[in-house]
């Protein structure tokens, strides 16, 4: 279900389709990669985070295709 290199817009959007509203953090970055300002998103969990996780991957999926 994965998709390669997914950005951060894309996976806004992803989440944004499942009908949850997503904080995005867009300058933040992993300790270990500390030069790379990726970015994050906060998910309000009402799910698991494996149902979460495959909901957003399914739409991911779904954009990626449209384009």
């Amino acid at each position: 279900m994965a998709v390669p290199t997914p950005r951060l817009d894309e996976v806004r959007r992803a989440v944004e389709r499942t009908g949850v509203r997503p904080e995005i953090v867009p300058n933040a970055a992993h300790p270990s990669t500390w030069w790379q300002k990726t970015g994050f998103i906060v998910v309000p969990k009402k799910d698991t985070k494996a149902q979460i996780i495959r909901k957003v991957a399914k739409e991911l999926q779904k954009l990626r295709t449209q384009t």
